[in-house]
C-alpha cells in the first residue's frame, strides 16, 4: 500500500515539473504586443571583431520561436553547410559546421524567423555581424531589381556578388555577398570589403544560390563593379527568362475531339497533324498565349490517337493520346449544344474540366451591351463554328424594329467568336436574333434561341490620344503598342523606324488609364525579344509611359522622348533620372465638336 502511495506521489510531481517546463501562453490580462528583446550581456557579441567561435549565441528576453527558419534566415557569405538552428530555453543558437573565412566580416539576417510563442510579436529587423578579422568592413551597394519587360519591381529577387569574375561562376558556385530584394525591389548590401565584384540578380527557383534552372531569371550589368570608398552608383537590374527551345510539356484530352497542347512558351505559328486514316474531317487549331487547343470530329471510334505539333524548324513532337468517348460526349445530359459566353454565373459547361469559362445554351436578354461606334461586336461560343445560316439571323435596329443587313463572319483562325460588322449609327439600339439551329459547331451541334440587346456609345464617350514620340535613332526599327489599363491586352500595334518623328492620333478610346510600349526591335521580327547571359546579350530595350485616365470627349497630346525613360539602359555607372513609370497629367485640350 506503502509502494501505492509512492508511486501516485511520484507521477502528480511529474505532472507539475512537466506543466512548468512548457510555457504557456497567460490566460487572460492585457494583450502582450511587445516583442521579444535580445539580452546583450548574455549572448554573444555583436560587432565582434577576431572571432574564433564555432556558434554564436542569442539570448532573449522572453521565450520565443521560429517559423520558416529555412527561408528567413539568410548568412552572407554563404556556407556550403547550412549551420544548426535551434532553440534551448530563451536562447536561440546557431552553430557553424565548416570553418569560417579568415579575415571576413559575416552578417547574418533573421527575417521574421523569431516571435513570441504567445501572441507572434516578431522580432523586426534583427541582425547579427561579427568578422573573423581585426574590423568589421564597412562599405556598401544598393539598387533595384526590375522586371526586364514589364519594368515592374521584383521582390525576393537575390542580389549577389562575387569575388570571381568569370561568367560561369552562378553556375558553379554561391556568392560572396548577397541579399534579396524588398518588395518594391530595392536593396542594400552592407558591410562589404572593397574589391572588383561580379554583380548579379537571380530569382532563384530552388533556393540554392545558382543559375541551374530553366525558369529562373537572371540580370546582369555591362560591366564589373569596383567597390571603393568613393562608390555611389545605384545599380539598376532587369531580370529576363532566357529563350529556351520550344517544346511540348504536356498534352491532354479534355472531352472528346479537344486536346490541349502545352508549351514552355508562346509562339506564333503552330499546326497540329491529326495522324488518322480518315480523310475530310472538320478541325481547327486555337492559339493561346503559350497553348494550342485543337479542335476536331473524326468521327472515329479508336481510343488511342496521335498528333504531331509542329512549329516551323522549332519543333516536331509526337504525341499519343486516350481519346475520351464521341457517342458518350454526344449524348451527354443535359444535352450538348452550342452554347453563347455567359455573363452570369451559369456552370461551366462544353468546354472542358481545365476551364472557367461559363457558357450559357438560350440566352433571351434584356441586358443592354455596348457596341463601340467604329468597331465591330464578336459573340464568343464555347465550340468553334463551321456554318452560319446566315439569312436566319436578324439585326433589328432603334425602336422600330427596322430590319438590317450586318456582316457576319467567323475568321479562319478564330472561330469561337461569331463577328458582327454593321456601320452603326451612334446612340443607337440594336436586338440582333439568332433563332435555334441556325449556327452549327464542329460537332455538329447547334445553338438554341439567342437574343441579343445593344447600344451604340456615341463619339463624345471617348478620348483620343495624340502620340508624337522623337529622338527614334537612324538605324533602329521600333514596335509601338497600345495597351489597356492592366497592361495585357495590346488595343493597337504599330512599326515605325529610326530617322523621323512618329505622330499618331489613336482615336475613340475607353476614358480610363492607357499604356504605350515603344519596343526596340533589333532583329526585326516584330516581338520582343529576351536575352542570353553568357552571350552576354541583353533583352531588347523597352520604354513606357503611363498616360493618365483619359477623359471623355477630350484629345490629350503625348510626348514621349524615348531618351529618358529606357527601363534597360547601361547601368554600371551613375544612372540617369529614371522616370519609369511616367505618369502623365490628366488634362489635355477640348476636342472640337461639330459645328464649332
Amino acid at each position: 500500500m506503502i509502494y501505492i502511495k509512492n508511486i501516485f506521489f511520484i507521477i502528480i510531481i511529474a505532472i507539475l515539473f512537466c506543466a512548468c517546463a512548457n510555457p504557456l501562453p497567460p490566460e487572460g490580462g492585457p494583450r502582450d504586443e511587445v516583442a521579444p528583446k535580445v539580452d546583450s550581456t548574455e549572448s554573444s557579441g555583436f560587432m565582434a571583431t577576431n572571432f574564433d567561435d564555432d556558434r554564436i549565441v542569442l539570448n532573449f528576453n522572453e521565450w520565443v520561436r521560429l517559423k520558416d527558419a529555412n527561408q528567413q534566415i539568410v548568412i552572407s557569405p554563404p556556407f556550403d553547410e547550412k549551420p544548426e538552428v535551434k532553440l534551448k530555453g530563451k536562447s536561440l543558437i546557431i552553430k557553424f559546421k565548416e570553418k569560417l573565412r579568415p579575415n571576413t566580416t559575416y552578417t547574418i539576417n533573421f527575417g521574421d524567423a523569431v516571435e513570441d510563442i504567445t501572441e507572434g510579436n516578431k522580432v523586426a529587423n534583427l541582425r547579427y555581424i561579427f568578422s573573423t578579422g581585426s574590423y568589421i568592413d564597412s562599405l556598401s551597394i544598393g539598387g533595384r531589381v526590375r522586371d526586364a519587360y514589364t519594368g515592374k519591381a521584383q521582390e525576393d529577387v537575390l542580389v549577389m556578388l562575387y569575388d570571381n569574375m568569370e561568367d560561369s561562376i552562378i553556375y558553379k558556385e554561391k556568392p560572396f555577398y548577397f541579399t534579396k530584394t524588398n518588395s518594391e525591389g530595392i536593396f542594400k548590401i552592407n558591410h562589404l570589403k572593397g574589391g572588383q565584384y561580379k554583380a548579379l540578380a537571380l530569382k532563384d527557383g530552388n533556393a540554392n544560390y545558382k543559375f541551374d534552372m530553366e525558369t529562373e531569371e537572371v540580370g546582369f550589368l555591362e560591366e564589373d563593379v569596383m567597390l571603393t570608398d568613393s562608390f555611389d552608383t545605384k545599380l539598376d537590374f532587369l531580370i529576363f527568362k532566357e529563350e529556351s527551345p520550344l517544346r511540348l510539356t504536356n498534352a491532354r484530352a479534355t472531352q472528346y475531339g479537344r486536346v490541349r497542347f502545352q508549351l514552355n512558351q508562346p509562339t506564333q505559328k503552330v499546326r497540329v497533324q491529326h495522324l488518322t486514316e480518315q480523310r475530310d474531317f472538320l478541325a481547327f487549331a486555337e492559339i493561346n498565349t503559350d497553348s494550342v487547343v485543337y479542335w476536331f470530329d473524326t468521327k472515329d471510334s479508336l481510343a488511342e490517337q496521335q498528333f504531331v505539333i509542329i512549329a516551323n524548324r522549332k519543333l516536331r513532337d509526337t504525341t499519343t493520346l486516350t481519346m475520351p468517348s464521341r457517342k458518350e460526349f454526344i449524348a451527354a445530359e443535359p444535352k450538348l449544344r452550342l452554347m453563347l459566353r455567359s455573363t452570369s454565373d451559369s456552370p461551366s459547361l462544353g468546354i472542358g474540366e481545365d476551364s472557367k469559362e461559363k457558357f450559357e445554351a438560350a440566352v433571351l436578354s434584356d441586358k443592354i451591351r455596348d457596341i463601340h461606334p467604329t468597331q465591330p461586336t464578336t459573340i464568343e461560343f464555347n465550340h468553334p463554328i463551321f456554318e452560319v445560316a446566315g439569312k436566319n439571323i436578324l439585326l433589328l435596329e432603334d425602336s422600330l424594329k427596322t430590319p438590317v443587313s450586318p456582316t457576319l463572319e467567323v475568321v479562319e483562325d478564330d472561330r469561337r467568336r461569331l463577328i458582327l460588322n454593321y456601320e452603326w449609327k451612334k446612340g443607337i439600339s440594336y436586338e440582333l436574333l439568332i433563332p435555334s439551329d441556325a449556327l452549327t459547331d464542329i460537332y455538329g451541334l447547334t445553338n438554341d434561341t439567342i437574343r441579343l440587346s445593344y447600344q451604340v456609345k456615341k463619339t463624345e464617350e471617348y478620348g483620343n490620344l495624340d502620340l508624337i514620340i522623337d529622338s527614334l535613332e537612324s538605324n533602329k526599327y521600333y514596335l509601338i503598342e497600345l495597351l489597356d489599363k492592366s497592361g495585357t491586352k495590346t488595343l493597337e500595334k504599330l512599326s515605325a523606324t529610326g530617322g523621323q518623328v512618329f505622330d499618331y492620333r489613336f482615336e475613340l478610346l475607353e476614358p480610363e488609364r492607357h499604356i504605350v510600349r515603344v519596343v526596340e526591335d533589333d532583329n526585326q521580327n516584330g516581338k520582343w525579344d529576351s536575352g542570353n547571359y553568357l552571350q552576354r546579350k541583353k533583352p531588347e530595350k523597352i520604354y513606357i509611359k503611363t498616360v493618365s485616365e483619359l477623359r471623355a470627349d477630350w484629345d490629350v497630346e503625348v510626348l514621349m522622348p524615348l531618351k529618358e525613360a529606357p527601363i534597360n539602359r547601361s547601368n554600371s555607372g551613375k544612372p540617369k533620372q529614371d522616370k519609369f513609370p511616367d505618369t502623365l497629367p490628366s488634362d489635355g485640350k477640348p476636342k472640337l465638336k461639330k459645328g464649332q
